[in-house]
């Protein structure tokens, strides 16, 4: 639960974040549904036409683990909708890793990509993210 009244903000940014809720590697209370509870309550703190913008790993629905440890998850545009519930989405905007360079993709693309790459021998760099706005219901 945030600290914040219902409908307190115009825009919340969650870069990077929301697919580490719930996860156990950063000590959160386990729960596959972390990220839709966290969307949920941002939801509930954003006023009616407020706007959430958000990045996320796309490629392939899953959660991705490294030794065992369940780091972060993936979405794809269907999981994506299902986290979003209660949003629309505006503006999906993809980006693939090409070596060292970030290349714009199209949605379809960009969901066909799948795995984690080690990079220095401990962090893991996905191979696709997704910039997300979406909007709040205006009733």
């Amino acid at each position: 639960h945030l600290p914040f009244r219902d409908e307190s903000f115009d825009v919340v940014t969650a870069i990077s974040t929301i697919e580490h809720i719930g996860l156990k590697r950063y000590k959160n209370i386990l729960t596959e549904e972390g990220d839709k509870i966290a969307v949920k309550e941002i939801t509930r703190i954003l006023k009616r036409g407020g706007r959430l913008i958000m990045t996320v790993p796309f490629g392939k629905a899953a959660i991705v683990y490294y030794n065992g440890v369940a780091l972060h998850r993936c979405y794809d545009s269907a999981s994506l909708k299902s986290v979003l519930e209660g949003l629309q989405i505006l503006k999906m905007q993809c980006l693939t890793r090409v070596g060292t360079n970030w290349l714009e993709a199209k949605v379809e693309e960009a969901e066909k990509v799948e795995g984690v790459e080690v990079w220095h021998g401990y962090h893991l760099r996905v191979p696709a993210d997704c910039l997300i706005v979406a909007q709040k219901q205006a009733i």
